[in-house]
Order: C-alpha cells, then sequence, then structure tokens
C-alpha cells in the first residue's frame, strides 16, 4: 500500500467528518466540501495520486 494510497484513504474520511458536521450544523458549504473531499479522497486510493492531482479534482466543480 502506497503513501497516496493512505493519505486517499485520510481525505475520505476527513470529508465524511465534515459532510456528518455540516449536516448537524445546517451548513451546505460544509457538506459539499466534505462530498468533494470524499470524492478526491476515493481516487487519490484508487489510483494512487499526487497531493496536486488530488487538489485539481477538488477544485473541479462537480457539486
Amino acid at each position: 500500500m502506497g503513501r497516496y494510497t493512505v493519505f486517499g484513504y485520510l481525505m475520505q474520511v476527513k470529508g465524511k467528518t465534515k459532510t456528518t458536521v455540516g449536516k448537524l450544523a445546517g451548513n451546505r458549504l460544509w457538506v459539499l466540501s466534505g462530498k468533494k473531499d470524499r470524492v478526491a479522497g476515493k481516487l487519490q486510493a484508487k489510483y494512487s495520486l499526487s497531493f496536486d492531482e488530488a487538489k485539481t479534482i477538488k477544485d473541479w466543480n462537480l457539486f
């Protein structure tokens, strides 16, 4: 398991936390930011993307 794969899993956890806190607080921006982190984390873990590539994915306006 590569270094970027582990960071991808951690980004997924961070995204899930942001989404949950955003739902509890009623903040749509946190929910959307969490979804972006989860998508970028899944792609980073699956394809072993670097940090810059994962940041580029987060910058796309998917949601």
